[in-house]
């Protein structure tokens, strides 16, 4: 999904007292001689260390106009070639009408040798993809063991509200940042995730400032099932006051701007012949939602950008094709045509961050929903394989901001705004599997494998299957069906209930159906037959780990996997190795209830080997402590997937 910016705008000028103090930005510098600084021996187990990292936004008024001035600058020492790869490009945004003011980039060998940037090595990307302008620089002339170092300043429109991370994938030895403003004006801040907390002082020369500076930052690893983002050090900081206006970041003023930017004020009559061709007089409410989610999604294409014709909904109309924002608009004035009600709602993704209650701020207000609370469910405007009902699995789960409104003949009233978590679909509706029988002829196995999704899976698997064709949608079938086993010789497959319409259902499963022969399962030992019957549940992950963890857990959706397997054994032959198959391992929360869990077991009926697995994950997080009850079920299902039998012609024979 794409984020909504959110467009508030906000009189500063009005109450500003001009300075003509000297800019901090003009008189810092770097050194005119440095050294390569040496590096612990726990540091170069890292691609690259960051020495320091300072910013600092200045906020100055000059004849009457306000700009905030950026300035950033950073030592980094790169260990490895992969260190060089990471850091060796730096992106400078540059948001409507800022400016680069200043740039110096250098590289420092080992020996000491500097090399300057070249200027032609200064590129500039106009408008991507609408997003505005970027400054991007190549740095020559680095080696391992050498150092990175780059100042900017960038010149913009005064920054309402900001976020500045303090951890990253390597370690940093120190950081710092500051917001240096007038007196007559007020900002605040927040610390999180063990950062220390933001110092409020008298910076002098008639301004405030807020800062904080930290030393010996750890690297935050990149853990598998880990946010990557949500749990690291960071500083969240807004505007508050300029004497004028006061607290424009409260969840209500935020709600209210955020209404009035997703509405057209006559975008009900706009719509009107839309929404009559939806052929609507006999059908219920519910039945109305779906058929307008149905005909957008199908019939308009989003597009990024700042576009002014993808906000208007005539144009969008005439064009199908629009923004974020102009999608939005087209579903709210539907649905007032309709006279549904509806709650916008506005969230961010977990692995992002989460709504902080007491500290309302735009940078949590990212995705958009429609929520509609006479059915408690969903529909996600902007993500199109999607239908009406749970919200996506990547924000299910997250707090998100509820948007009460009231639709008038050309206005849209503003009641009020609440705090809630949005729904998890729940694992019973989440089911998923393969349903697989495997007969050996002729000594090559032969495999009839229904795989099924239901949920969350079988919406995204829709969205894919429909929006591909040719060898790309066999390489997706190939991905999703049978993917642990090698050389397929596909001799029928079908498919059932690939409609991305049904997922409006919850529980309506997608079926792939595939007969296949599949000689890579099955090695020949003498007289006997070893069976790799573990890789017909398709591929899995294994977690490996020589450290302590040291993030939280977020796992990616809500799943619930049912498989049974059937081997035929051969007239004549007897089965072994299936003791193998009793797997059992499992998470439970506080109260002992059973969140995760890997269950496997096999018996003997007839000729028949059958095996049974259940694999399900109730929950999308867990704190570190749990990990290694977390690994053991993760592990579980890798280790089933080694499972191989053996098939022993009998002594009579």
């Amino acid at each position: 999904m794409r984020t909504i910016r959110l467009a508030i705008l906000v009189p500063l000028l009005t109450a500003y007292v001009a300075i003509a103090k000297a800019q901090v930005y003009s008189t810092y510098n770097w050194e005119s001689s440095p050294k390569v600084n040496d590096v612990t021996k726990e540091e170069t187990e890292y691609p690259a260390v960051i020495i320091s990292h300072m910013q600092f936004s200045e906020l100055l008024i000059r004849n009457g106009a306000a700009n905030s001035f950026v300035t950033e600058h950073k030592v980094i020492h790169v260990n490895t070639q992969a260190g060089i790869e990471k850091f060796n490009k730096v992106y400078i945004p540059l948001r409507n009408s800022s400016e680069l003011v200043s740039i110096k980039v250098r590289s420092i060998d080992p020996s000491g040798k500097i090399t300057n940037l070249r200027k032609e090595n200064l590129k500039e990307l106009n408008n991507v993809e609408g997003y505005g302008n970027f400054k991007i620089f190549a740095v020559e002339g680095i080696t391992v063991g050498g150092e990175i170092e780059y100042l900017y300043t960038v010149k913009s429109t005064p920054e309402m509200y900001g976020r500045e991370m303090f951890q990253t994938s390597v370690p940093v030895r120190a950081s710092s940042f500051a917001l240096i403003f007038p007196r007559s004006v007020e900002y605040s801040a927040r610390s999180y995730n063990g950062l220390s907390e933001p110092v409020f002082q008298d910076y002098g020369d008639k301004r405030n400032s807020i800062s904080v500076a930290v030393v010996n930052v750890p690297a935050a690893p990149e853990e598998e099932y880990s946010s990557q983002v949500a749990d690291r050090m960071r500083l969240d900081y807004k505007f508050e006051s300029n004497g004028v206006l006061n607290h424009p970041f409260t969840w209500d003023k935020l709600g209210s701007q955020l209404l009035e930017n997703s509405h057209d004020p006559k975008g009900s009559g706009k719509v009107t012949k839309l929404i009559k061709s939806l052929n609507l007089e006999q059908a219920n409410e519910e039945e109305k939602i779906k058929k307008l989610e149905q005909f957008i999604k199908t019939n308009f294409t989003i597009k990024d950008g700042n576009n002014p014709a993808y906000k208007d909904i005539k144009e969008v109309l005439s064009t199908n094709v629009g923004s974020d924002a102009g999608i939005l608009k087209l579903y709210l004035a539907a649905l007032a045509e309709l006279n549904i009600n509806t709650q916008l709602v506005f969230t961010l993704p977990r692995a992002q961050g989460s709504i902080d209650f007491d500290f309302p701020t735009p940078l949590v207000l990212q995705e958009p929903l429609l929520y509609f609370p006479a059915y408690k469910k969903y529909i996600a405007p902007t993500v199109t394989y999607l239908r009406y009902g749970p919200a996506p699995d990547n924000i299910a789960g997250n707090n998100g901001l509820f948007i009460i409104y009231a639709n008038q003949t050309v206005r849209v009233d503003f009641q009020r705004c609440y705090i809630q978590q949005i729904d998890i679909l729940s694992h019973e509706h989440n089911k998923q599997g393969v349903n697989a029988t495997i007969k050996i002829k002729n000594g090559v196995p032969e495999v009839i494998a229904e795989t099924y999704w239901q949920g969350y899976r079988a919406a995204l698997y829709r969205g894919i299957h429909r929006n591909i064709q040719g060898a790309q949608r066999e390489d997706f079938i190939k991905n999703v069906t049978l993917s642990g086993i090698d050389n397929l010789s596909i001799t029928k497959r079908s498919t059932e209930g690939e409609d991305v319409n049904l997922s409006s259902d919850v529980d309506s499963f997608f079926k792939i159906k595939t007969e296949c022969q599949a000689p890579a399962i099955l090695e020949i030992a003498g007289n006997d037959y070893l069976v790799s019957i573990g890789k017909v549940i398709g591929k899995q992950s294994e977690l490996y780990q020589e450290h302590k963890r040291q993030t939280n857990i977020y796992v990616p959706t809500i799943a619930n996997y049912f498989h049974e397997l059937v081997l035929e054994i051969p007239e004549g032959y007897t089965c072994a190795g299936q003791e193998a198959a009793k797997i059992h391992n499992q998470v439970k929360d506080e109260n002992q209830n059973v969140v995760m869990e890997f269950i496997s077991d096999s018996r003997i009926e007839g000729n028949k080997l059958i095996i049974n697995v259940h694999e399900v994950y109730k929950v999308l997080y867990l704190k570190k402590e749990k990990y290694d009850d977390f690994r053991a079920v993760i592990n579980s299902a890798a280790d089933f997937n080694k499972l191989v039998v053996v098939l022993t012609p009998s002594k009579a024979n």
